[in-house]
């Protein structure tokens, strides 16, 4: 909540966000994959972890409309589960990319905390209803990168950039499906039209998102897993690994939907094997096909 925190009394201050996730996915016959980067300091390599949790809420809980969780995410210590890459039994899968809105809504609700909610969601009615919020809103910004699987199998790609409404209460959404078009997303708003910050976050989207797109048309898991490992840039790159990097890649996640693992990498992806291949068990599917 640091941005939130700092915009209290100057709305418009200047903030040197950093960061740098880029994720890349694709929803073709035979291949659901979404790939994604987790970039952050370097002093957190090797210092995240996995949670698997199940969650038994309290009659009292339940009343007020808690529900029964069972989910699973990398977290860094001390923050909340959801703001890096997940999934939880329903079928649902999603990966966050920090966005910068340059004018924050200081009251409202925190990212992260929308993100720890998300991981309850049992349907796409209800992770878009979390996002909107209705009643209150973000009060910064972010991107889900989101694949949902039903019961027979069927799954469905979009990504949801999220800002703050200045004048509403409720968030800013928009939303986009992608079927044979692949999806590309790293920390900028490529629909919203949203004045974001001035920064590194920023210059390295950019970069990031243009050696992405010249890389090529990703059609497999193994484009997904080169395009994930390109260091080809200057100065900002994909798989960020320079010595003199404050942000640096700590882990990749490649969520194989058909065979339902999620492998983790904390080198490049084409060059390496998983440090760990975790199953997804997704125990709560709906049959409802109405939105596939």
């Amino acid at each position: 909540m640091d941005d939130i925190i700092g915009t209290i009394n100057e709305n418009w201050l200047p903030r040197e966000d950093t960061g740098g996730c880029s994720d890349v996915g694709i929803n073709r016959p035979g291949n659901a994959i979404l790939g994604h980067t987790e970039d952050a300091f370097a002093e957190t390599l090797n210092h995240f972890y996995f949670i698997s949790a199940h969650v038994t809420p309290t009659p009292e809980d339940r009343a007020n409309g808690a529900v029964e969780e069972h989910f699973t995410s990398l977290c860094y210590a001390g923050q909340l589960p959801g703001y890096t890459m997940s999934f939880n039994e329903h079928g649902q899968v999603f990966t966050i990319n920090t966005l910068s809105p340059k004018a924050l809504k200081p009251g409202h609700t925190p990212r992260t905390f929308m993100t720890r909610a998300l991981l309850a969601a049992r349907n796409m009615n209800e992770a878009d209803r979390c996002l909107l919020d209705k009643g209150l809103g973000v009060a910064n910004g972010f991107s889900v990168n989101m694949f949902w699987t039903n019961a027979a199998g069927k799954h469905q790609l979009r990504n949801i950039e999220v800002a703050p409404n200045l004048v509403g209460d409720s968030s800013l959404l928009h939303e986009k499906t992608f079927n044979e078009e692949a999806l590309v997303h790293c920390n900028l708003y490529l629909r919203l039209p949203v004045v974001e910050v001035i920064g590194p976050i920023i210059d390295s989207s950019k970069v990031r998102l243009e050696l992405l797109r010249q890389h090529g048309k990703p059609t497999s898991r193994n484009d997904i897993a080169d395009a994930l490992s390109i260091t080809s840039g200057k100065e900002f790159t994909v798989f960020q690994k320079k010595p003199d990097s404050t942000i640096k890649t700590i882990a990749v996640g490649i969520f194989d939907l058909e065979a339902r693992t999620w492998s983790v990498y904390v080198n490049e992806p084409n060059a390496s094997e998983p440090v760990a291949v975790l199953p997804m068990r997704f125990t709560e599917l709906t049959c409802d096909d109405a939105a596939f």
